[in-house]
């Protein structure tokens, strides 16, 4: 039995994304679990996003459908960030910039650091939206980078690239590390 998204409201999400406005995870990490291994290193961060975080795909189903997942609302986000005494937020999604209305609940509640953990897939406006916000980024890159990837990498003030595949015999990500 696969977990549906929430019927808190009965208009879909203008996103189109069925799973937009919830999250399957709000947990307390510190900021090295992410992994972010040179900013801030002895922080926490209230991680809000996917049971898995971001996903080296596109596939939202797969990474969203078999979670159970809670509506997301800013007096939440922000409760659970101060009883947890974090540090700021980190926006976990399989791809977060699918996420507008999860990712405005969490912008709207966050107090202190923003980090953005994203596969580069998404939406081009979200990502301007987030780019001057974020303190620091987490890009996880598989063979096949997302299209919005290289502009995280050129503007991002902080980006921390994991890059990942399952084929041994598949390039790097074609990605101009380079800063």
């Amino acid at each position: 039995m696969t977990s549906q998204p929430p019927a808190s409201s009965l208009q879909p999400p203008a996103s189109g994304n069925p799973y937009d406005g919830t999250a399957a995870q709000m947990v307390p990490q510190a900021i090295e679990k992410l992994p972010l291994f040179r900013w801030r290193p002895g922080g926490r961060l209230l991680v809000v996003g996917s049971r898995d975080g971001a996903a080296f795909d596109h596939d939202l189903d797969h990474a969203e459908g078999l979670s159970f997942r809670r509506p997301l609302d800013t007096v939440l986000v922000a409760a659970a960030q101060s009883r947890a005494r974090c540090d700021g937020l980190a926006l976990a999604w399989s791809s977060t910039l699918a996420f507008p209305q999860a990712v405005e609940a969490c912008l709207q509640a966050c107090r202190g650091a923003l980090v953005v953990c994203s596969n580069g897939h998404g939406d081009a406006g979200l990502l301007e939206r987030l780019l001057p916000l974020a303190d620091a980024w987490q890009l996880v890159a598989g063979s096949a980078p997302g299209p919005l990837a290289q502009r995280i990498l050129d503007a991002g003030r902080h980006v921390e690239v994991l890059a990942g595949w399952s084929d041994p015999a598949a390039p790097l990500p074609p990605l101009d590390l380079a800063r």
